[in-house]
């Protein structure tokens, strides 16, 4: 736009050179229109919302958890979804416990409206409130016999808060760290899960559930 009133004086030039009883005139009609469409761009311009800063960000993704709990610190990832034909920028935060470092979850919060999700990862939102449910007491009692049905047992001891020793009965042994009820060998060979009484084992030639069976009692 900026470039037609240049056009118009050329076009004038050319006229008058062509005809000396044709003269240029200016549409005041045209000029008004042209002002009223660079008014409209600049305040388009001004509509743009903006943007929540990380800090602003940081403390709508915090409120729902105990600051002496739990630290909500911002994460590196990036995030954009397109939401009802906008795309909207996101600022991504690390949840977890102060006791143990341990991972909470992942807040997403729109810079553009401030609402916050949970973040699972690959671009997909969850509610907010689903976080609320991790639980106060994380400490899992993983020490005991373990037994599976094909004869194969296991026997963890507990050596510090998420930590354990296990050895099978094959003689395999070695340390795991736990994080609630999921656990890994320290080489990452061995995964464990825990439900109530069953111990899932994966890798290393064990994979298979054990029951907690009942220690002998010493003589």
């Amino acid at each position: 736009m900026k470039r037609w009133p240049v056009a118009a004086a050329v076009l004038a030039a050319c006229l008058t050179g062509c005809a000396g009883e044709t003269t240029a005139t200016v549409n005041p009609q045209t000029q008004a229109l042209e002002r009223a469409e660079q008014a409209g761009l600049l305040r388009e311009e001004e509509k743009k919302p903006q943007l929540l800063s990380v800090y602003e960000a940081q403390k709508l993704a915090g409120e729902q958890f105990d600051s002496e709990s739990y630290a909500v610190a911002p994460s590196r990832e990036t995030l954009e979804c397109e939401i009802e034909g906008e795309t909207h920028s996101f600022a991504v935060f690390n949840v977890s416990r102060r006791a143990d470092g341990g991972a909470v979850g992942q807040v997403a919060v729109d810079r553009v409206t401030g609402d916050r999700y949970s973040y699972p990862g690959e671009g997909v939102l969850g509610e907010y409130d689903a976080l609320l449910s991790e639980p106060e007491d994380t400490e899992t009692d993983w020490a005991g016999c373990y037994a599976a049905s094909s004869g194969a047992s296991v026997t963890l001891e507990q050596t510090g808060e998420g930590t354990f020793t296990f050895t099978f009965s094959d003689g395999v042994t070695g340390t795991a760290s736990a994080d609630r009820d999921s656990a890994a060998s320290e080489d990452g060979e061995t995964r464990f899960l825990l439900h109530e009484d069953v111990l899932t084992v994966i890798g290393s030639g064990e994979t298979g559930n054990y029951t907690r069976v009942e220690q002998p009692e010493v003589q």
